[in-house]
């Protein structure tokens, strides 16, 4: 059977294009200006038609202490199809061998999250088995998820030797606990007590600790340009690094810790103030961001208002419903979406080895999101919520999307759930 994607804007890698875009069994079989044979139509007439996005970084199913995250993988997955995401990378904690995923709306994969004890030696088995990349701390000792030096840097070289990249949540645990000891542990000290210095530091540390193992180092969740320019220099000197940004950090500020709803904005490392915020948006438009992930963790509002401490508090937001709604504002133009479909699909297809995915490619497979322009207005919580939290409720957006196509088949349409067409994705380095 062949689907044809009539008469959209196509984001293309160079740009943007009128034309139809055909499918056939699973793939993107044809993309041409001309009219050929098909059995299903969707008529994209007035729609941009933009290769799925790839969400590298999800907690879709992740118990954080006596904390579940807001419903369970699948139910998670069908809120990121809803939102133009067809695939996802979620993470593998350190004593999980595997989670087992009955079905999903979208394609996914795993980071292997290490923790202590340290085991050096599944590396390699993880990396045969298409999990390619391996994710660390370098605080929350309290929990035993942070690493030290020495371990950092046998595993950057047991990492490098397989080939494989190693993730890196970068904040100083010793200035976390000293700024625990002067300061009461409220909401509104959040973005001091987890301060800028404690993220410049640990990727500081690590960006040296990478230049000199030689290991692929990739930095989640930066948020501050100041970690962009330490990067940038080690990446002159030779240095193997990359790393994402979150929409939290682009639309979000410190100032929201202030508010009644603060709860809202518990999420690790914190909000920025608002200079750090703009230089952030800036460096995503010139290009300077390698990926945008959206490290989403739901959690309900009863979760978030268990406790008044931040130490006791869940952490995490519900970015998955919001993305790629936001990172269109930001790039405003269609003239430069294919500038947000490289941050959101190409790149990270590129950066993680997932082949023949991210782009609208005749011969990649048919991973496609259709988005529609309405008229502007504040950010909707989506339909498939699970927290029912909306930390962007302040910001305008004008679009939706209206269909998402999973390895050829229609998993969202309309406002429905349709086909479980996600699998495993085995990756390649």
């Amino acid at each position: 059977m062949i689907l044809k994607i009539a008469n959209g804007n196509l984001i293309l890698p160079n740009g943007v294009k009128r034309a139809n875009l055909y499918v056939k069994d699973g793939f993107i079989s044809e993309i041409s200006t001309k009219d050929k044979k098909f059995d299903r139509l969707i008529d994209a007439t007035n729609s941009f038609v933009f290769p799925g996005l790839i969400d590298a970084h999800t907690h879709l199913s992740l118990q954080q202490g006596e904390y579940h995250t807001a419903g369970d993988f699948q139910k998670s997955a069908a809120l990121a199809a809803s939102q133009g995401i067809t695939s996802v990378i979620d993470y593998l904690p350190q004593d999980t061998e595997e989670i087992p995923v009955n079905g999903a709306f979208v394609n996914y994969s795993f980071h292997k999250v290490i923790t202590t004890p340290v085991n050096y030696k599944y590396i390699k088995g993880y990396v045969a088995k298409g999990i390619t990349s391996f994710k660390i701390f370098t605080t929350y000792s309290k929990n035993g998820w942070m690493l030290n030096d020495g371990q950092i840097r046998d595993l950057m070289l047991h990492v490098k030797r397989a080939g494989a990249i190693l993730e890196v949540h970068c904040e100083n645990d010793g200035m976390v606990k000293e700024n625990l000891r002067h300061m009461p542990p409220v909401i509104e000290n959040l973005s001091k007590i987890r301060e800028p210095l404690c993220e410049l530091e640990a990727v500081n540390r690590m960006c040296f600790l990478a230049m000199n193992t030689g290991v692929h180092l990739h930095i989640v969740h930066t948020t501050l340009p100041a970690s962009w320019t330490i990067i940038n220099n080690y990446r002159k000197k030779g240095a193997k690094i990359t790393w994402e940004t979150c929409p939290q950090y682009l639309f979000l500020h410190d100032m929201l810790l202030e508010r009644n709803d603060n709860y809202l904005y518990t999420f690790a490392p914190p909000l920025r103030d608002k200079d750090a915020m703009t230089t952030m948006r800036a460096l995503v438009l010139k290009g300077k961001a390698d990926i945008i992930t959206t490290d989403h963790c739901a959690f309900t509002k009863d979760q978030k208002l268990s406790s008044k401490d931040i130490s006791r508090i869940p952490m995490g937001l519900p970015s998955i419903g919001f993305s790629f709604r936001l990172i269109l504002e930001l790039f405003d133009n269609p003239k430069n979406f294919n500038k947000a479909a490289a941050l959101l699909s190409l790149n990270p297809a590129k950066l993680f080895g997932i082949k023949k995915r991210g782009a609208l490619k005749r011969g990649f497979h048919a991973d496609i999101a259709i988005i529609k322009e309405i008229s502007s207005r504040p950010i909707e919580l989506p339909s498939l919520s699970l927290s029912g939290a909306n930390p962007y409720s302040h910001v305008n957006s004008r679009w939706r999307v209206i269909n998402t196509i999973v390895n050829g088949e229609i998993a969202w349409q309309a406002g429905d759930l349709k086909h479980l067409a996600g699998h495993f994705l085995k990756r390649a380095i």
